[in-house]
């Protein structure tokens, strides 16, 4: 509770991200989600009115493809390109959300985490893509489309931290102060200065 006491603001974090899954972000409650219209996104069952998808249709989903499907994504790695295949939410004003914010028309759907148990798998956005944290003393930064960008808190444009050669956490001043590209690179030359002074002893 501690925690709670000397960060007031991390407990309204905490009940607004649980409110979401409350109002349906959760992958058990996707089948349940309708159209704009009422009707629903997922087929029902004629007697009992539940959601159902034959186990084949959409690969096994519980959702209809309208809402969720597979998609193959690509990672450029160090050790070369890699293809995975990933749940992702298709829902139009989610997708239309995204593409507006990251500024990419072409995405077809939006990655859902594909880690953690029950609770957690395909029920948040995937991390290494869109997550953006600004609570307490982290700030994160996200890899997109070939960059490493820093998430502004007032949804201006992302700057690039051309530096930055992997996913990573950075360390920020209290209150919230926005972490500077620069403060990046110079963390990053602080590191690679001990690493060479280790391996020359």
């Amino acid at each position: 509770m501690k925690y709670i006491d000397y960060n007031p603001g991390e407990l309204k974090r905490v009940i607004i991200h649980e409110l979401g899954h409350t109002f349906g972000f959760d992958y058990r409650l996707f089948p349940y989600l309708r159209h704009d219209d009422g009707s629903p996104r997922t087929m029902r069952n004629q007697h009992t009115g539940e959601p159902e998808l034959p186990t084949n249709a959409n690969e096994g989903l519980k959702a209809d493809r309208n809402t969720i499907k597979y998609v193959s994504r690509t990672w450029h790695t160090v050790s070369g390109e890699n293809t995975y295949k990933r749940v992702a939410l298709t829902l139009p004003s989610v997708v239309n959300f995204a593409r507006n914010h990251f500024r990419c028309n072409e995405l077809d759907a939006v990655d859902l985490e594909s880690d953690g148990g029950d609770g957690n798998k395909h029920s948040h956005f995937e991390r290494r893509l869109s997550i953006v944290k600004c609570s307490l003393e982290f700030k994160h930064l996200v890899y997109f489309r070939g960059d490493w960008r820093e998430c502004p808190r007032d949804g201006g444009i992302m700057e690039i931290a051309e530096d930055i050669t992997r996913h990573d956490w950075i360390q920020c001043p209290r209150f919230h102060d926005v972490c500077s590209v620069e403060k990046i690179r110079e963390r990053n030359k602080r590191r690679e200065k001990e690493q060479n002074l280790i391996a020359q002893s």
